[in-house]
């Protein structure tokens, strides 16, 4: 009895990390930030920057790590750890350009789109473009795949 009780009580605090999570689908807009935060990720924001016929190019801004920036360039500067003091200089997010070739995507069952992953972390979350022409003018569907692990902070 008290093995089935055990039992019942970790099946109850595993469901929800056992459970899959249901992917998501929003229409962005050109350079607006996306969030992954609100989908279960790290503090990082996805910007999809053009999208053509040969490649999808986004840029992955990660508010968790920094880069020094001096005050009157934009060049950027590798941090160093044991130096404290950075006089004339600004902490900015780790920004991060890709670009994905539109070949070989995933094909879905029933459609003649593809998918193309765009991101995916430790936590789980996984966000995939959908090559469709059915979005607004100025924007780009995207599929999230929530996160199925905690993000830290």
């Amino acid at each position: 009895m008290a093995q089935r009780c055990c039992l019942a009580l970790l099946l109850l605090f595993l469901a929800p990390l056992l459970r899959a999570a249901e992917p998501v689908e929003v229409d962005v807009p050109y350079f607006t930030p996306l969030e992954l935060k609100k989908y279960g990720g790290r503090k990082v924001d996805l910007v999809i920057e053009s999208d053509d016929q040969g490649a999808i190019r986004y840029a992955i801004v990660d508010h968790t790590r920094t880069v020094l920036r001096p005050r009157l360039s934009s060049t950027v500067v590798v941090e160093d750890r044991y130096l404290r003091l950075y006089r004339g200089y600004d902490r900015v997010p780790l920004i991060l350009r890709r670009t994905v070739p539109k070949e070989g995507g995933i094909s879905e069952a029933g459609s003649l789109q593809k998918l193309y992953r765009l991101y995916r972390d430790r936590t789980g979350i996984q966000v995939f473009f959908r090559d469709t022409i059915a979005t607004p003018q100025g924007s780009v569907r995207l599929r999230i795949v929530p996160a199925t692990r905690p993000a830290r902070s």
